[in-house]
């Protein structure tokens, strides 16, 4: 990548992406430079990404080049510090079967100057990792400043855009009321009503859905049994015999038709707006009562005391 191009840059924190505190180095400057952006793929952007936000910034190339760069290097230095601490311990513990918790067996010590070269080696790789982070911090460390201004550019933008929409909202309220208002002042008596019957599903009861499609749409799938161009009477009809079929059809009105319905009516609510407009005071949500529980598992009261549902074979 040369020149001033644009291109994109992926990015995730440098604490996701190594071990926790490689080689117990900790300190308050190892967690600053922990805590900075580098420079990776896509995926491993997308694996680590937090929130919202996006997981890529639009850079020159020069920029991107040298943060590629220097992520790849403080990588690449953490992993052979490590490996270079396997070996050293398994060197320490050259003895085959003991375990690195021996370390603080005082019974199973290692010799004196195996310790002692142990030491001096862990010394020069946690020097050689603090070096590392301190390099990528110099050559890098500008990523990170970056990464977070593009993030309150969004979520100015985002503060910008829920204010746009919320007064575009407030806009639009008094009209969508009146055009609610003129569509149920047409609607009593009038087949300007419809319904769908969506069957029950492995998270969803049996619903029996109104709507006055001068301000909503029906909502059925081929398989769903829907109707419209009635009156609520007809409608009310309609859910009488779908409750014969399961008493525990669950009634509800499409969104708009509910609004419409407590704008209409003095108590705000959809079940006595309906009983104005058909005389019949709904309710929406039938429980399943005791009785009807017992009556479900034993089948219902039996003549034969030995029959099936009775009480003989308990």
């Amino acid at each position: 990548m040369t020149g001033n191009a644009e291109v994109t840059v992926h990015f995730a924190r440098l604490r996701d992406l190594m071990p926790v505190y490689p080689l117990n180095l900790t300190g308050d400057e190892v967690d600053v430079v922990r805590d900075l952006y580098c420079a990776v793929s896509s995926e491993l952007a997308a694996r680590h990404r937090r929130d919202w936000r996006r997981s890529d910034l639009d850079a020159s190339a020069a920029d991107a080049e040298r943060w590629y760069a220097a992520s790849g290097e403080i990588l690449g230095v953490v992993e052979r510090m490590v490996e270079e601490e396997r070996r050293a311990l398994r060197a320490l513990y050259r003895k085959p079967g003991m375990l690195p918790r021996a370390l603080w067996n005082a019974g199973h010590a290692p010799g004196n100057r195996r310790r002692a070269r142990y030491d001096r080696t862990m010394e020069r790789l946690r020097h050689s990792v603090l070096t590392a982070y301190r390099d990528y911090r110099e050559q890098a460390g500008d990523l990170t400043p970056r990464i977070q201004g593009e993030h309150e550019r969004q979520e100015r933008r985002m503060r910008e855009l829920r204010a746009q929409m919320e007064e575009e909202q407030r806009e639009r309220e008094p009209r969508e009321r009146a055009a609610r208002a003129a569509a149920m002042a047409g609607a009593p008596g009038e087949p300007v009503w419809a319904y769908a019957v969506h069957e029950r599903t492995s998270t969803l009861p049996r619903r029996f859905e109104i709507s006055l499609q001068t301000v909503s749409e029906v909502r059925a799938t081929g398989r769903e049994v829907a109707q419209t161009g009635l009156t609520p009477e007809e409608v009310q009809a309609a859910l009488t015999e779908e409750r014969e079929r399961d008493r525990y059809t669950v009634v509800l009105w499409s969104h708009e038709t509910g609004l419409a319905l407590r704008e209409w009516h003095e108590s705000g609510k959809e079940t006595e707006a309906w009983q104005e407009l058909t005389g019949v005071l709904v309710d929406p949500w039938p429980r399943i009562t005791e009785q009807s529980r017992w009556r479900q598992r034993y089948h219902g009261p039996s003549s034969n005391y030995f029959s099936p549902g009775g009480f003989g074979t308990y």
